[in-house]
Order: C-alpha cells, then structure tokens, then sequence
C-alpha cells in the first residue's frame, strides 16, 4: 500500500480491509479538557438549571374524573392557554359514545386500554390515532370500554377557566 505523500495522518473508512498499522483516528490528539474544580461546578450548575427548567411535574387538575356524560369522564392533565392545547385521559365506559366534532388544531390520541370504533375503524390499546386540523369526527364509540391520553385543543367553551 502506498504511504500519502503529505504527511497527513491516514484515515479509514469503518470495515476497510486497506486500513494498515499506520490509520490514526482523528481523535487520538484529543484529549479531556482539564478544569478547576470552579468551572466544573459553574457548568454543572448550569446544565442542571437548564434540565430542571425544562422538566415540569404537575398534579391533574382537577384532581378527579370530571363525568362530562353518563358513560364518558375525563381527568385533565396539563392545560397550556397560550398554545390552545391540553393533555387528558378520557375514560370511556362500555357503551361511550362521543358525539360528531371537528378539530381546529391537531389533536393526537393514544389508546392506553380497550378499543374505540372511529369512522368504522378499531383502534386498540397502543395504537394511535391522529385527526388533523379540519378534520370532523362522527359520532365514535367504545363497546366494550377504553382509557385514552389525548393531547389537543382546549374546547371553546373551557378556554377561559
């Protein structure tokens, strides 16, 4: 094999049998940075504010099943009035119906157990379900019962609890 004429180190593609003695990778040089035991600190303070400031726990709220007919009730879990949207687990009794409605903003349902008939389809536990923005459901049903983490638009009439 012939040796580069630049006197440039020799790199390697990964699994090339060409690769000889010589291949140094190009992060042999470097090694960690070395810092006081006061800049270690300052970063790591940092990092950690950075990490818990994008970290929120919350209680639901409220802090029960809200019934909303005889068969469906829901406990919301996270309400952001500035973008519209909030996350809820609706319970669905054997039974459940949800009447027609439409979406204005994407809202994104995982089925955490049982099933749901939408437009004729069965969603079961772990699928996922999306209706997009402009989107109109009929009237959908849960014959034999189902919890559901929905994430989407608050409704008109609780935008401004």
């Amino acid at each position: 094999m012939k040796k580069r004429s630049n006197n440039l180190p020799k790199t390697a593609i990964p699994g090339d049998s060409a690769a000889s003695d010589d291949y140094r990778s190009p992060a042999d040089g470097l090694r960690p940075a070395e810092l006081s035991a006061d800049t270690r600190e300052r970063l790591f303070a940092r990092i950690a504010g950075r990490i818990s400031a994008s970290l929120v726990k919350t209680s639901p709220m409220p802090r029960d099943w809200v019934a909303v007919s005889p068969h469906v009730s829901f406990k919301l879990l996270h309400r952001d009035i500035a973008q519209n949207v909030q996350t809820m687990l609706l319970r669905l009794a054997p039974g459940a119906v949800v009447p027609r409605h439409s979406h204005s903003k994407d809202e994104e349902c995982w089925i955490v157990d049982g099933e749901v008939l939408i437009d004729g389809e069965t969603i079961c536990a772990g699928d996922f379900h999306l209706a997009r923005a402009g989107s109109t459901h009929r009237d959908f049903t849960s014959p034999k019962g189902a919890t559901v983490l929905i994430r989407g638009e608050i409704p008109e009439d609780q935008r401004l609890r």
